[in-house]
């Protein structure tokens, strides 16, 4: 049996206290600010070595480095693929799909892992925030001349007097004048 090290006591300190099942890389830099003197080497061999002994799981990640959790019995996760908060996805295990899988396929099946994929509730919203401006901000609207019902049209734009299809009605010039009639932007009324 191996004795237990001041820096292996660290190391499963880190996975203990860091939040979303950290890398090893946040699990080192964790390390490092309680004892300057660790190197990284060790503390991945220490993530290793515990892992190895139960004492906390390695999550093997299929386009990232691999995150360790202290929690050791099976479950699930869940990634955000936008900021990759990592979490434990409030959903039983399934060990029976374990038993199912041997008798389809004559495997003997050990466990498995499931990595949920998605968008977390923060950048869900900030997505929808998004969208919602950038579609604000693409509605094209149509502005008539109340002197001449000359219209100007965003998504048109005005490309005989220089402007360009697509430009907002905020957006033209102060002095911009009806093509028709010559009269001002004060002249103009939006259309529903």
């Amino acid at each position: 049996m191996r004795r237990r090290t001041i820096q292996r006591a660290l190391t499963l300190e880190a996975v203990e206290r860091l939040p979303g099942h950290p890398t090893a890389e946040e699990a080192y830099q964790y390390a490092v600010r309680q004892a300057p003197a660790i190197s990284r080497g060790t503390v991945y061999r220490n993530l290793a070595f515990l892992a190895q002994q139960g004492a906390i799981r390695r999550i093997a990640m299929p386009d990232g480095a691999d995150r360790f959790d202290r929690e050791t019995a099976p479950h699930y996760h869940l990634i955000c693929q936008s900021c990759g908060r990592f979490i434990d996805a409030p959903f039983p295990y399934l060990a029976e799909a374990d038993g199912q899988i041997a008798r389809q396929t004559g495997w003997q099946c050990l466990g498995h892992t499931v990595l949920f994929q998605g968008l977390c509730p923060d950048c869900l919203n900030e997505l929808t925030e998004t969208n919602n401006q950038n579609q604000e901000e693409t509605t094209m609207s149509k502005y008539r001349c109340t002197i001449c019902n000359y219209i100007y049209d965003e998504a048109a734009g005005d490309e005989a007097n220089g402007v360009a299809p697509g430009t907002k009605w905020e957006d033209l010039p102060e002095d911009y004048l009806c093509p028709i009639c010559s009269v001002g932007k004060d002249q103009f009324e939006k259309e529903d």
